[in-house]
């Protein structure tokens, strides 16, 4: 079973994470029945347990998630339509629920690979560690997660360059062309001037010694707005 212990959790929660739960909370958690956890999984307990994936309390999704992941192959199907059809705490919960089972979350990956394109930013992340956990059966996901290398969230730009290492180290040489990198570089730079408060930026693009693309971006004098200039 794949652990999460030591991966960076964005930050969304982190403080309620970090604390001591209330004793309201540590009843509903002692209520989760743990006997499941050794069980090939009773589907009326797995569907309470899908519930609570949606529970306000990090502490009570949290400790459902790690129930169903140790429930295994048989709460997969439930977790799946969470993340097609659940809310975006359900969905960044279920992700974690898949993302600990490891290859045994293999029959999730279609919908791990749609779930890329996630309104939400923690279920991208979430998604990408589940399917870096998956292993070799998540191969199929390397196109969305070279995508995924210029998404709109640092996190997420960075776990997807992770995962890539890990399910194919070739990946991101072998499907570098200078075209695609173009593409690339005009949906990544504005994003990276805007994170890093960078006014204006040129970039110019060598491919086999060559010279075959300049671009600038934004201004060169954030005072005149004159734009940056080759």
């Amino acid at each position: 079973m794949a652990n999460l212990s030591s991966y960076c959790i964005p930050g969304l929660g982190l403080a309620l994470l970090l604390s001591p739960p209330h004793a309201w909370t540590q009843k509903k958690i002692i209520d989760i029945p743990r006997v499941i956890a050794s069980s090939s999984g009773d589907s009326s307990a797995v569907k309470g347990l899908l519930f609570r994936l949606d529970d306000r309390d990090p502490f009570v999704s949290g400790e459902s998630a790690e129930a169903l992941s140790r429930i295994g192959s048989s709460a997969v199907p439930g977790l799946i339509g969470v993340l097609r059809n659940g809310t975006a705490p359900a969905r960044w919960s279920a992700t974690i629920a898949l993302a600990k089972m490891g290859a045994g979350a293999s029959a999730a990956v279609p919908a791990l690979t749609d779930a890329l394109a996630d309104t939400s930013a923690l279920v991208r992340w979430g998604s990408i560690a589940a399917l870096e956990n998956t292993g070799i059966a998540a191969r199929s996901a390397i196109p969305a997660m070279l995508d995924a290398l210029s998404d709109p969230d640092e996190d997420v730009r960075h776990k997807a360059s992770h995962a890539l290492d890990d399910l194919d180290s070739s990946a991101v040489e072998s499907n570098r062309e200078w075209r695609s990198v173009a593409d690339i570089m005009d949906v990544l730079t504005p994003r990276l001037m805007d994170e890093c408060h960078v006014p204006g930026v040129a970039v110019a693009l060598i491919s086999g010694r060559a010279l075959v693309r300049t671009r600038c971006y934004g201004t060169m004098d954030a005072g005149t707005g004159e734009p940056v200039t080759p």
